[in-house]
């Protein structure tokens, strides 16, 4: 019995397999109710002529009673049925169709067997056996249909010789018996074949949609599919952070139906003229600035939806800025080679001179005029050459209130006198990626800035540095702050450009320099005026989530 209950667990262990073959069965127990049924009341209003219970009334009307029983209690428990393992229902399969053979087979025998054409109905159990079971179950309920079928013709001639036999007729029902299992068996092997092949198909398709999923979700590119219209068909998780508000949630942004306003005039203008060049854009204030580029998917209908493109515009400004560092640092290479040597020689050459006994007065001037912008020019290619040179340091996660502190320290110290350091961090996490090396280098260049300028206008050395991060959407905000009176207002262009200074001994490099390192780490910085109205440089970094490291 043990290699029989394999069988059965086998037609049924396949999930989805078991529960086609459920909701076959179940059409077979509405089938066996309904014949009971028919059979019931074609025998209560037959005909003196009808072959129903011809032979034997009582038995006929037992088993009929016998069968509908067991028809309608099939049907009662078909909840109870789908609830069980996958071997108990195919033993109740199994035993159901073999309980059937055997009750249509009396159901013959007592309307004269085979020649009541009753017998036929031997075919739907052996059939309905053959799709569920298979092969060899198949045909063994078709054996079993064909030997009752005979020896009920030959148990029927054993009991009235008089009748007329009908063996031949018998015989031909097994046949037909086998034929249609086979058929079936084979039918329903190829359907089984074919319904692995296309599950296996539609599992790759669903492990690639998944894999294209997930891509397109980590992809720092936003993508937006969106009707003609502006309706959001379709977006990814970077599209939804670059197109949130931070007056929304990300909640709101998940459920937006329409493009954002700047995008949607972006859209509206790519329709007008698809060949012209769209600038940058913001989706709203402080946000960083995008660029979108679109396309139209492939669909023969005027109504094609289309493809939009974001791309963070500052991480686009990062990789043009990495490459012009590299290629100012090649430049500055040989203008070191180039000009430091005849610098060194006029300063070598300055430098006797003075040590003459023969200069007068007025030419020592001219040669400490000489050393001074000597020393100078030099100075400037070193700053250059400091900020150009590769820097084999990647960004790192910086916790920005612990390093604050720590360089607040040691700026502090590096000064002579004492320096008036004021560090407010607002009690928030405050964490960014930035190279540590060069924020250290940017913020130690703002700070002797503002030590100087409020040396010279408020008398005493001070910077205070304030760190906070007031939108969640982007990164933390540091402001550098100081007692000067400011940068005017007709100046604020010009304060990041090379050489542009306002003090006589300074190179107008420092503040390019910062901008130059704030663009290469995705931050900004800017000059503004704090709640206070004092002189203050700001820089916004980046959010860490968002930054390519």
């Amino acid at each position: 019995m043990s290699g029989l209950d394999s069988r059965l667990l086998a037609a049924s262990a396949d999930a989805e397999t078991g529960q086609q073959n459920f909701k076959i069965f179940r059409i077979y127990q509405y089938y066996r109710l309904l014949l009971s049924v028919i059979l019931g009341l074609s025998y209560q209003f037959r005909s003196p002529s009808s072959p129903l219970g011809s032979i034997a009334p009582e038995l006929f009307v037992k088993v009929l009673v016998f069968y509908g029983l067991t028809s309608l209690l099939a049907v009662l428990s078909a909840p109870l049925q789908a609830s069980s393992s996958a071997q108990t229902r195919g033993i109740f399969y199994f035993g159901t169709l073999i309980l059937d053979i055997l009750l249509l087979t009396l159901l013959s025998y007592a309307c004269s067997g085979v020649s009541s054409g009753l017998a036929h109905l031997l075919i739907i159990p052996v059939a309905t056996g053959s799709i569920v079971f298979g092969t060899r179950l198949g045909i063994f309920l078709a054996s079993v249909g064909s030997i009752a079928a005979i020896y009920s013709e030959s148990y029927l001639n054993f009991v009235s010789p008089n009748m007329e036999s009908y063996y031949v007729q018998a015989g031909l029902l097994g046949m037909t018996l086998f034929s249609i299992s086979l058929s079936l068996q084979y039918l329903g092997f190829r359907i089984r074949q074919k319904e692995q092949v296309n599950r296996k198909q539609a599992a790759s398709i669903q492990s690639l949609q998944q894999i294209n999923q997930q891509v397109i979700e980590r992809m720092h590119t936003g993508i937006v599919v969106v009707s003609r219209s502006g309706y959001i068909i379709n977006s990814n998780d970077s599209a939804r952070k670059l197109s949130l508000n931070p007056a929304d949630s990300e909640h709101d942004a998940a459920a937006m139906t329409q493009l954002p306003p700047p995008l949607q005039e972006q859209l509206d203008a790519w329709l007008a003229d698809p060949g012209q060049a769209l600038p940058t854009f913001q989706m709203h204030a402080g946000a960083p600035e995008l660029l979108a580029s679109f396309t139209t998917l492939e669909d023969s209908s005027d109504a094609a939806n289309i493809l939009i493109f974001l791309e963070d515009y500052s991480q686009l400004s990062s990789r043009a800025q990495h490459l012009k560092l590299m290629s100012l640092g090649r430049l500055t290479a040989s203008i070191a080679h180039e000009i430091r040597n005849p610098l060194g020689a006029i300063s070598h050459a300055c430098q006797l001179l003075a040590e003459s006994s023969g200069i007068q007065p007025q030419d020592r001037r001219l040669l400490d005029i000489i050393n001074t912008h000597s020393g100078r020019v030099n100075t400037i290619i070193e700053n250059i050459l400091a900020h150009s040179r590769p820097r084999q340091q990647a960004a790192e996660l910086i916790d920005l209130p612990h390093w604050l502190e720590q360089f607040t320290a040691s700026f502090c110290n590096s000064y002579s006198e004492a320096v008036d350091c004021v560090l407010h961090c607002e009690d928030q996490p405050l964490t960014l990626y930035f190279n540590p090396n060069q924020l250290e280098r940017l913020l130690t260049n703002l700070c002797e800035n503002a030590v100087r300028y409020s040396s010279q206008h408020a008398g005493r050395p001070h910077v205070g540095i304030h760190a906070s991060r007031p939108d969640p959407a982007l990164g933390p905000l540091v402001d550098v702050v100081d007692l000067g009176p400011g940068v005017p207002e007709a100046e604020l262009d010009q304060i990041f450009e090379p050489f542009f200074t306002t003090d006589n001994q300074g190179t107008g490099l420092g503040l390019f320099m910062c901008r130059e390192i704030c663009e290469a780490n995705l931050a900004r910085i800017h000059h503004c005026r704090n709640h206070d109205g004092q002189s203050c440089f700001r820089i916004q970094f980046a959010h860490p989530e968002g930054r390519i490291h």
